[in-house]
């Protein structure tokens, strides 16, 4: 799974959270930032962040809703 956000340009993975709710057949998967990116290292852009879907506790699935985009908007 592959998500793209907003970012100052020092967004890491580690720095995102995900809850994962198996209530039928298609998993729901939700993000949240960890902290408010303060940074200034770059141009305001977008960052892409990858999970896998055993990283995501989904092994597997053959699809997700995502509950929160969170890209530009």
């Amino acid at each position: 799974l592959v998500i793209r956000l907003s970012s100052q340009g020092c967004l890491r993975k580690a720095d995102l959270r995900f809850f994962v709710d198996r209530k039928d057949a298609i998993p729901d998967l939700a993000f949240a930032r960890r902290r408010v990116e303060t940074c200034k290292t770059g141009a305001p852009g977008e960052t892409e962040v990858k999970f896998g879907w055993g990283e995501l506790g989904i092994t597997g699935a053959t699809a997700v809703r995502l509950l929160n985009p969170m890209g530009k908007g």
